[in-house]
């Protein structure tokens, strides 16, 4: 249907949209001739490489052609913001290209107007995708229309290691979600610059045995034209050898934390040194992330720039940092993170707390085995390279997510891992299909990550006190006038929690002289209220009202959002 030469011909007239000077790399055709064979895809490229471009040119070239293979084309990322920022990268796509015709869709759960995956180009989360697919996402009796437009359309998973957590839990759902999409007729491209050689090896295995069919690898020996990486590492926390060199650093400067609340911590520092510091972390009102996200798309007004943020800009973040200062980190995350610099400059990254009490630090957010392994696998060499060469990033992942380790991991979470599994083998018999839900409902919350993630809405104190006056004394649920739908999404921000033995402060309220919940539900056109006397979720369109005494902001900065940085009373978690 389409040659090698008018696939980079697409590619051309892209990157030349974006002022840019394409680079053929070698993996591209390696790339387009394993997509013509097999049904999954695992494809393996440095940062910067080029690797949307690439993966969606066969769509577009028949989109082009008017004459498509597939029902449509989804674009899955693991954060809303990332969801965001591609979709207006595919608008351009498709506007270079012409095609008016092709309606592209952005869908991550949030927004009131929800299109529920259709569209020729959709752009979704991991979340959206599996919850509707699976039937736990609906609206009325909105089961089998999402799975039915999965079922032959084309599916890039995209910067797959985000998904990692302490549990290895996400990564161990993965193959099964997998099989379950290609048992419905989905062509599957995972991507990621750091793909641990265990979870290929096991998406293989669940494919060839489950399914009789082989998965197609391909490993860029390319190396992106970037600028040199000099990598530095030093025994203090990122917050002491930022105030102490902050000065010193050359500028724009991004350092990477692995808390909110050293984020806030850090970011109050320099604004006593006279500074005024972005500050990007995902517990920010969406407008607001949105807004500071959008900082990136262009060149900054000035190089005197410093960014403090946490794990978000891991991905997606395409900007030339000359020098990069982070905590101790994963190394998969430390090679993310390190190849935020030297985009297309020479730059240096300082990797901090490589001394025991910063291993102990880093242990208070990632598993010890995996502090610790890093520790001894990484050195300045591995790590300037391993920006550049997959090879050399894999190595270094595989030398810490070893079999033994990534066991050790799951072993806790085996009961919930055993539940998703059968859940996913369930819903490949079509007997099966329409009463699934009840059965699993228990652990349908479990379908990506452990926990919750709950949606929360914070507005400024007139706001919540006129908002609580308002439900004071009336009958529940019940409407307010106050909010819109817009309202609600636009001062979300999510909240990932566990089950814990706290109660978590940011999200009581006191109403007629009780502490409670506030649950906030788009129904129809107005927002709907109910009181909670006790945190749960099950549907996944629900808002919780946040105590905005909660919510940071500097007074002094124009109430410059903090951000959520406590969630209890009693600590700075």
């Amino acid at each position: 249907m389409y040659g090698l030469s008018s696939l980079w011909e697409i590619v051309e007239r892209i990157v030349k949209k974006r002022g840019r000077i394409l680079t053929r790399y070698s993996y591209a055709e390696d790339f387009w001739r394993v997509f013509e064979r097999y049904p999954v895809i695992v494809l393996e490229a440095p940062p910067g490489a080029g690797k949307t471009e690439v993966t969606h040119a066969p769509a577009l070239a028949q989109l082009e052609l008017d004459k498509r293979s597939f029902l449509g084309l989804y674009h899955v990322l693991p954060t809303r913001s990332l969801v965001e920022t591609m979709f207006k990268r595919v608008c351009k796509e498709l506007k270079v290209l012409g095609l008016r015709k092709v309606i592209p869709t952005l869908d991550h759960g949030s927004s009131p107007l929800k299109p529920f995956l259709e569209g020729d180009f959709v752009v979704t989360t991991y979340d959206t995708l599996f919850y509707t697919a699976y039937g736990f996402r609906r609206r009325g009796y909105h089961i089998l229309f999402p799975l039915m437009k999965v079922s032959g359309s084309w599916l890039i998973l995209d910067e797959v290691q985000l998904l990692q957590d302490t549990f290895w839990y996400a990564l161990s759902i993965l193959p099964y979600h997998v099989h379950f999409l290609r048992n419905y007729g989905a062509k599957i491209v995972l991507m990621s610059a750091t793909f641990p050689s265990i979870l290929r090896d096991e998406i293989k295995t669940m494919l060839e045995d489950r399914l009789g069919e082989e998965v197609g690898f391909v490993v860029s020996s390319d190396r992106p034209l970037r600028g040199n990486l000099e990598v530095m590492l030093k025994t203090e926390s990122a917050l002491e050898l930022v105030e102490k060199r902050y000065h010193e650093f050359e500028k724009p400067l991004l350092v990477v934390v692995n808390t909110v609340s050293d984020a806030a911590i850090l970011y109050q520092k320099l604004r006593s040194l006279g500074q005024e510091p972005i500050l990007l972390h995902g517990r920010l009102r969406q407008i607001i992330r949105r807004t500071r996200e959008r900082f990136f798309e262009g060149d900054f007004p000035n190089d005197n720039v410093t960014v403090i943020a946490t794990q978000v800009v891991e991905a997606g973040l395409d900007y030339d940092f000359r020098t990069v200062v982070t905590d101790l980190a994963p190394v998969d995350s430390l090679i993310q993170r390190v190849g935020r610099g030297a985009r297309r400059k020479e730059g240096t990254a300082y990797v901090c707390d490589i001394s025991e009490e910063g291993l102990l630090r880093a242990c208070r957010v990632y598993p010890r085995s995996i502090c610790e392994l890093t520790l001894e696998v990484i050195n300045d060499v591995n790590l300037s390279e391993a920006v550049k060469s997959v090879n050399c990033a894999r190595r270094l992942v595989d030398n810490v997510y070893t079999e033994s380790v990534v066991e050790a991991l799951r072993t806790p979470q085996s009961d919930v891992l055993e539940k998703i599994k059968g859940l996913t083998q369930k819903m490949t018999r079509t007997s099966e299909i329409l009463g699934i839900r009840e059965k699993f409902e228990e652990v349908a919350q479990s379908l990506l990550r452990l926990g919750q993630e709950l949606r929360c809405v914070v507005f400024d104190k007139h706001t919540y006190e006129k908002l609580l006056r308002e439900v004071g004394g009336r009958r529940f649920p019940c409407k307010t006038s106050l909010l819109t739908l817009d309202d609600l999404e636009e001062n979300s921000l999510p909240v990932s929690i566990r089950p814990f033995g706290r109660t978590l402060g940011f999200l009581l309220h006191e109403i007629s002289g009780k502490c409670t919940y506030v649950e906030m539900v788009p129904a129809g056109d107005v927002v709907e209220l109910r009181l909670k006397p006790k945190l749960y979720a099950k549907e996944q369109k629900s808002y919780f009202l946040l105590n905005p005494n909660f919510y940071e902001c500097d007074k002094s900065r124009d109430n410059y959002d903090i951000g959520l940085v406590r969630l209890y009373y009693d600590s700075g978690v």
